[in-house]
């Protein structure tokens, strides 16, 4: 049972390598398209030469991804909004494909694992957790979207929920709420720690 789960594992991490690499190209050549307004389109060109604006990449993207703000969007591509749409939901299938290939690295590292020591319990639990994971952020979450594909992690509902309630502001002061959050974390485990100016949590892996 381990071998089918390892070698089903490495094929589905072969393709979500070119689904990622495919979607990643998609996306910068879209945000590097030549604007259909030609006023922009003509401006964006000679900042490019002047030097005063380069070609938008990887890093240009994840930023505006998680901003996922329009008027963003626009002064820094001067795409139309379709295009837009087009660009910010190219992203969201990068880094979800991103988020898949690491859950199945993950599956295929703990099927090894246990294909050399299937007594040990901890690691055929680890092997379980890990095939049983699901990806529970909203697809229009891209901010905690993007947080999962760098953490290499999936966040656990309990653990998002407590996430919204750290990043919570007051409406009135527009300042963090005081939070008090008890999490129970299993001993021994390594964790991952998530911080903002709110405070911060961590998560058991």
């Amino acid at each position: 049972m381990t071998d089918m789960i390892f070698y089903l594992a490495q094929s589905k991490v072969n393709q979500l390598d070119k689904c990622i690499q495919d979607k990643l190209d998609q996306a910068l050549h879209l945000a590097n398209k030549v604007s259909k307004n030609p006023d922009l389109a003509i401006r964006f060109q000679l900042e490019i030469e002047a030097g005063y604006r380069n070609q938008l990449t990887l890093s240009d993207l994840n930023r505006l991804f998680m901003l996922a703000d329009m008027n963003e969007y626009r002064r820094a591509t001067g795409l139309d909004d379709a295009q837009i749409k087009a660009l910010h939901q190219a992203m969201a299938q990068y880094v979800n494909f991103s988020i898949l290939k690491t859950h199945y690295e993950k599956i295929k590292k703990y099927a090894e694992e246990v294909r050399q020591d299937p007594t040990d319990q901890t690691k055929v639990y680890n092997l379980g957790y890990e095939l049983f994971a699901e990806n529970i952020v909203p697809t229009d979450d891209a901010a905690m979207q993007f947080f999962q594909k760098e953490e290499g992690l999936l966040i656990r509902p309990e653990q998002y929920d407590s996430i919204h309630m750290l990043l919570a502001k007051d409406e009135k002061t527009n300042n963090f709420n005081n939070v008090l959050i008890q999490a129970r974390i299993g001993g021994g485990k390594s964790k991952d720690a998530f911080s903002s100016d709110a405070g911060s949590f961590y998560f058991p892996k």
